[in-house]
């Protein structure tokens, strides 16, 4: 993987947060950010975000 893509720079951010690991979001945050076309919707509880470029991996690291 490119160490400058968008993916990379989410995947470097997550790894520094202190006891994170997968959770769904909760059901208010999740309708919130696919009402303002922020993701799509993914499993029951759980959204996706495309990251093609610099800010849609920082807007994905403020999507939780």
């Amino acid at each position: 993987m490119n160490p400058t893509s968008p993916t990379a720079t989410v995947l470097d951010e997550v790894a520094t947060w202190a006891g994170i690991h997968p959770n769904p979001l909760p059901a208010d945050r999740r309708a919130q950010l696919l009402e303002a076309g922020r993701a799509k919707k993914w499993f029951p509880g759980w959204v996706t975000k495309q990251l093609a470029s610099r800010a849609d991996a920082e807007d994905g690291m403020k999507m939780g």
